[in-house]
């Protein structure tokens, strides 16, 4: 692999300083798809619970989730574009807020 090819790689995985807001209303299964919504694959991603009731959140495989009870906070920093989709879940209803960078 040539220098120019490793630069090109690396340029793709760095952010670009960009900031997608995310803002929904949950109840059962809200899909994102950051890919085919906004042409991009996020770095980073914090969200907020707002509530009244507790979330389930995965990202790009909704199989895998990792709860985050009303009035907490969840960030999920990758050191690369990879978040392509988050799927949040609630068995109730909840406000979710936060940002995504790409």
């Amino acid at each position: 692999m040539s220098g120019v090819e490793i630069l090109n790689i690396l340029k793709k995985m760095l952010a670009e300083g960009y900031v997608v807001q995310i803002n929904v209303d949950v109840s059962g299964q809200v899909e994102i798809d950051f890919e085919k919504e906004y042409g991009v694959k996020l770095m980073d991603i914090s969200l907020f619970n707002d509530g009244p009731d507790d979330i389930y959140v995965s990202v790009n495989k909704p199989e895998f989730k990792t709860p985050v009870r009303r009035g907490e906070s969840i960030t999920l920093p990758f050191r690369a574009k990879v978040i392509k989709k988050i799927y949040i879940y609630s068995s109730g209803s909840a406000h979710v807020r936060g940002f995504g960078i790409y």
